[in-house]
């Protein structure tokens, strides 16, 4: 690899790793005068937000988590190209990594992130894009399903690894094995990042967001 070529590697590491490490749940919390941190699971990711916060700013914290990994992947292969360096794929995968870091480890909260999940799918819709849909899919329905999202994210995040593998052997998707590399330690983070919720679905304890039926009230005369 020329000399030329580590400026925008670096620079497409630095803007990941900046564009992930924007603790968008955090600044949501501070909107609403609550700091995120001190509630609930104290994570800054959008289920916390959403269960101190509500649904309609859980969204907008996932969403804003997804897009930090796109474009990470984005602007990193953009830097690349404006530079010159031909390298795109390895700048972009350099992007999407990094971003995901920033988020589980923004030198700003000292190293305390989120868990990687919404970053970790952005980052990976723009490497991997059907894989990603696919696992989405999962993802929303377990999700609804449960109303656990750990297995929902979980499986999700294994789902995308699975389909990864199957396109890059078939060759229905030139993912490339780089990818699927990046892929795979993310996975291993995710589930390395949701070890306490492990713990409490396997004593049964985890929170869910499933809607609880509302018992039957008696009949009258009974």
């Amino acid at each position: 690899m020329e000399n030329s070529s580590y400026l925008p590697l670096f620079l497409a590491c630095l803007q990941g790793y900046l564009l992930g490490s924007i603790p968008w749940g955090l600044l949501i919390g501070f909107l609403n005068h609550v700091d995120i941190r001190t509630k609930g699971s104290k994570n800054i990711g959008s289920t916390n937000v959403t269960r101190i916060l509500g649904g309609g700013w859980g969204k907008i914290c996932f969403v804003l988590d997804f897009l930090k990994g796109y474009l990470g992947v984005f602007l990193g292969g953009w830097i690349a190209s404006q530079l010159g360096c031909s390298a795109l794929s390895l700048a972009k995968l350099l992007g999407g990594g990094f971003a995901i870091l920033g988020h589980i480890y923004p030198l700003w909260l000292k190293f305390k992130g989120g868990k990687g999940v919404a970053t970790g799918g952005g980052a990976a819709l723009g490497l991997a894009f059907w894989p990603v849909v696919l696992g989405l899919l999962l993802w929303i329905f377990l999700e609804i399903r449960t109303g656990v999202v750990a297995i929902a994210s979980i499986a999700a995040a294994i789902a995308v690894l699975f389909f990864s593998l199957l396109f890059q052997l078939a060759g229905w998707e030139s993912i490339g094995w780089p990818v699927v590399a990046l892929i795979a330690a993310m996975v291993a983070i995710i589930i390395y990042r949701h070890k306490e919720n492990i713990q409490r679905l396997l004593e049964g304890k985890e929170n869910s967001f499933k809607r609880k039926k509302p018992a039957a009230s008696p009949r009258k005369g009974q």
